[in-house]
């Protein structure tokens, strides 16, 4: 029976391992565990093997291995989403059988997280449910009284949770909406990240429990009710705003959105979605920020393409079942790249745009090509030969992190001359389909 057992957990252990892979090669995607809330299900050959898992992550971390122990627990939580040593790395401890944050624990005693209003004191729940609507928590009103009263952004909605500070004046509902995906893009971030961002030192003492995978800090947000509001009140700021649907702004440490109508097109609900995934995205990639030079933007002096690729890769955000999931072959950029290089006959060779920092990137004629060229050259990196180059994007994001790169950085981590990538990243634009679905 020992032999049979340990057989079962040898044969979990390859699964997930060969799961990672394929999900990599044949989909150009990445998957990582939703992080559920429910305390689920688990086998005790599944928690023997994501043990196993769990102490090799360990004797990674204390050799500084450290980007290889954070992919050996997130494998370990695909076996055991239970794993409570891992759970409280990412900052979860199991409250009345579910995983919540110190934060959401502490609001539990007297709030509800609520599905449509967010976070509500228990006594205030029927009230809303009913239609109705306080501003001090006292004295009760109608929701077009509220609404009239909340006009002004500086009197709008304030929504808290975990991660996030929002400010609408919208609605309340919008509001939460957002504050829900934007949750979900910290905590998919987080898991593309960590292991390459987060030096060494500090992922010994996540092993160490000395820290937490996810800092409990609340990042900024302002969502406008339109865009005329948006202009009006960000013109005196950026003087081109209006050619912006968001805007991250690092000097302020605040993200701007403004919110579109369920009733308009599909098309321009999911351009303003993938809006707040991308400015979002160069929200976390600032916040918190320690660098050599911590007053330049990132990619001021070299491989601001990456800045803004890294963004579009994350608009690909999306869950599927259990999964948060990145990457998409059929995305609109990168058919536009491939539409841009073969049809047109754009292409930026890796040796130009590695040499481009921010203000040279913004101001080229071709900026939309330029951006899609950007998202491919991301995609390309990530997915390449089974993934062969990814660990050296990720070393490059964390070097613009700290403000250290150069205009040679990638070559050097990918040990290929630009001109060998330039040819390795033409063979792939052959992957990309050629319409959209």
């Amino acid at each position: 029976m020992k032999k049979i057992r340990l057989l079962t957990i040898g044969i979990l252990l390859i699964c997930v391992f060969l799961i990672f892979l394929f999900s990599v090669a044949m989909g150009d995607e990445l998957r990582f565990p939703l992080l559920g809330r429910e305390a689920a299900a688990v086998s005790e050959e599944e928690r023997v093997a994501a043990d196993k898992l769990f102490n090799l992550a360990v004797e990674k971390a204390n050799t500084n291995n450290g980007a290889e122990s954070i992919q050996l627990i997130i494998n370990a939580l695909e076996l055991n989403p239970n794993h409570n040593e891992i759970r409280e790395m990412f900052g979860y401890r199991l409250h009345n059988n579910q995983w919540r944050t110190d934060w959401e624990i502490k609001k539990l005693a007297d709030h509800v997280d609520h599905p449509r209003f967010g976070w509500l004191l228990k006594e205030h729940v029927k009230n809303y449910e009913a239609g109705k609507r306080t501003i001090n928590r006292q004295q009760w009103m109608t929701i077009e009284n509220e609404a009239g009263y909340r006009t002004k952004i500086q009197n709008g909605w304030k929504i808290f949770t975990p991660h996030y500070e929002i400010i609408t004046n919208h609605s309340l509902e919008e509001g939460v909406a957002r504050s829900r995906e934007l949750e979900h893009l910290h905590n998919a971030w987080q898991l593309l990240t960590y292991g390459s961002l987060e030096n060494e030192s500090r992922i010994k003492s996540l092993f160490q429990k000395k820290a937490t995978l996810f800092l409990p800090m609340q990042h900024k947000i302002t969502i406008y009710r339109n865009k005329n509001d948006y202009v009006d009140d960000l013109v005196k700021i950026d003087s081109g705003i209006a050619k912006s649907n968001g805007y991250y702004f690092p000097k302020l440490k605040r993200a701007y959105f403004y919110a579109v109508s369920q009733n308009e097109d599909k098309a321009e609900i999911e351009a303003v979605r993938r809006v707040l995934l991308h400015e979002g995205s160069h929200q976390l990639f600032y916040e918190p920020r320690s660098s050599a030079r911590p007053n330049e933007l990132l990619g001021s002096r070299y491989n601001c393409w990456l800045v803004e690729g890294i963004a579009m890769f994350m608009e690909t955000l999306r869950i599927e079942g259990k999964h948060y999931v990145l990457g998409n072959i059929a995305d609109e950029r990168l058919y536009a790249a491939k539409y841009n290089a073969q049809h047109l006959n754009f292409y930026v060779p890796f040796g130009r745009i590695t040499k481009m920092g921010v203000n040279e990137f913004q101001e080229q004629k071709d900026l939309s090509k330029l951006y899609s060229q950007s998202a491919a050259m991301t995609h390309f990196l990530m997915f390449a030969e089974e993934g062969k180059y990814r660990k050296a994007l990720l070393k490059l994001l964390k070097l613009i992190h700290n403000g250290t790169d150069k205009a040679d950085s990638l070559a050097k981590l990918t040990d290929c001359s630009y001109s060998e990538l330039d040819e390795k990243y033409k063979t792939f634009l052959e992957k990309i389909p050629e319409e959209l679905p």
